[in-house]
């Protein structure tokens, strides 16, 4: 941001080749020149998997001031939810890049102002429309995310760099750009890995193992286990989960009958834990892989709300349809229903939030303090949170349970289906990392989420 708009204008002006009234932001606006995104043949595909070519970037940049606006987070559903306007757009073949200026209001947008001012820096990112996409690898052509047709480098591996170096992801050759967003964090990888998973919906062409399955074919478990770190120790720690869930369950239909079942149930109280929204977002700066691994190093699992918030931050809205289904799930046992499912072994051998081996995000003090006390499975955090909720006792045998309910949709069961992935993850390098009581942080892992 150049604070003299005489100055901005004037060295705008030589790289979009517009002159200085052109691009001479309008009275309460402040102009700041962007970079929406570099081509493929400089930087490669992003974060998404996505690459637009020289070519795309040539002919189709335009598109960002013929229909673009500037928003907040992606909050592009309405033209009038705009805090600022796209002014001109320009490919920067030198330096293989896609610029814009962009002109901001200075009441509509005033905290991304105050933070460019102070910080000298914001993140942005942009958003556009493809009738089809193209695999890197193979070339073959994807109409949408429903496409039966897409190939399997895109259906099981996009965004990954395969062993021999080659990245796996889609051209996207006619885009559409209509959104350059100010954003706290760019390409969020876990969000959007989510929303891609809720995205799918029913009727999505079925795995090779879901094919096996329907064909009454039997799958061995070492295809599951087979090239997979870790799968056995999470398909353990899946199935006494689920055994912990009936056990919840047992209780509420038959009442608390042993010292055991008094035991759990009491530190079943320590489970269910909401979060502020400001402390989200204070952990949602941090890198996700990272702060995941922090997070399970102090013995942290998070419930599926807290979660799904944390995952999505301002995105949350984009899901926020499915939570009812996802919650239904939830409250009835997630591990139990997954394992109702046949989806165990598709579950334990999925990597994705696998944290043993990374490197993890050095916190403050305070901020690890904090996630101990809140969400800790592990005592002496666990116990304290049980202790100052006895004043809500539960009576014997009267937990509140929400039997099945009706069938919830597809995209419901694969969102459940990632949490599971997550606590898995967790729980396998909390338990690998020091002499727990395994059944106990079992025990609480799978109660927090029955007591919503």
């Amino acid at each position: 941001m150049i604070e003299d708009p005489e100055k901005f204008v004037k060295k705008a002006s030589d790289t979009f080749d517009l002159s200085s009234d052109a691009l001479k932001p309008p009275a309460g606006y402040v102009g700041i020149h962007t970079v929406a995104l570099g081509d493929w043949e400089h930087y490669g595909m992003n974060r998404n998997g996505d690459a637009f070519t020289k070519d795309a970037c040539q002919k189709y940049h335009n598109t960002f001031v013929k229909h673009g606006h500037v928003f907040r987070n992606h909050d592009n559903k309405d033209p009038k939810n705009a805090i600022g306007k796209i002014a001109a757009s320009t490919y920067n073949e030198p330096m293989g890049r896609i610029e814009l200026v962009i002109w901001a209001n200075e009441k509509k947008a005033a905290p991304e102002l105050h933070k460019l001012a102070k910080d000298g820096t914001h993140s942005f990112s942009m958003a556009c429309r493809v009738p089809n996409d193209r695999c890197l690898v193979c070339g073959a052509i994807r109409k949408n995310a429903m496409d039966p047709n897409m190939c399997d480098h895109i259906r099981y591996d996009l965004g990954k760099i395969a062993s021999d170096g080659t990245a796996i992801g889609t051209f996207n050759d006619k885009p559409t750009w209509f959104d350059e967003s100010f954003v706290s964090r760019p390409a969020d990888r876990i969000a959007w890995d989510l929303g891609k998973v809720a995205s799918v919906g029913c009727g999505g062409e079925p795995s090779s193992i879901e094919y096996a399955k329907m064909a009454n074919i039997y799958v061995p478990e070492s295809v599951y286990a087979e090239g997979v770190p870790g799968y056995e120790q999470k398909a353990r720690l899946f199935k006494k989960l689920a055994a912990f869930e009936r056990a919840y369950f047992k209780c509420d239909s038959e009442g608390i009958k042993t010292a055991l079942d008094l035991s759990f149930m009491q530190l079943s109280k320590a489970a269910s834990i909401d979060v502020a929204p400001s402390f989200l977002e204070r952990i949602r700066e941090l890198p996700s892989t990272g702060f995941l691994k922090a997070a399970s190093d102090a013995g942290v699992v998070f419930s599926a709300p807290v979660f799904f918030k944390y995952a999505f931050g301002r995105d949350f809205g984009s899901v926020a349809d499915k939570m009812t289904d996802v919650m239904n799930i939830m409250k009835n046992g997630v591990f139990s229903r997954l394992e109702k499912e046949g989806l165990a072994r598709e579950v334990c051998s999925d990597t994705y939030f696998d944290v043993r081996n990374v490197n993890k995000q050095q916190l403050s003090y305070e901020l690890d303090s904090q996630l101990k006390q809140a969400f800790s499975v592990v005592d002496p955090y666990a116990s304290d949170r049980a202790i100052a909720h006895m004043a809500g006792d539960y009576q014997h045998g009267k937990i509140s349970f929400v039997k099945f309910a009706a069938e919830e949709s597809q995209e419901a069961i694969k969102l459940a289906a990632a949490y599971a992935s997550y606590v898995l993850g967790s729980l396998d390098n909390i338990l690998g990392s020091k002499n727990f009581d395994e059944d106990r942080i079992l025990a609480l892992s799978a109660s927090q989420n029955l007591l919503l």
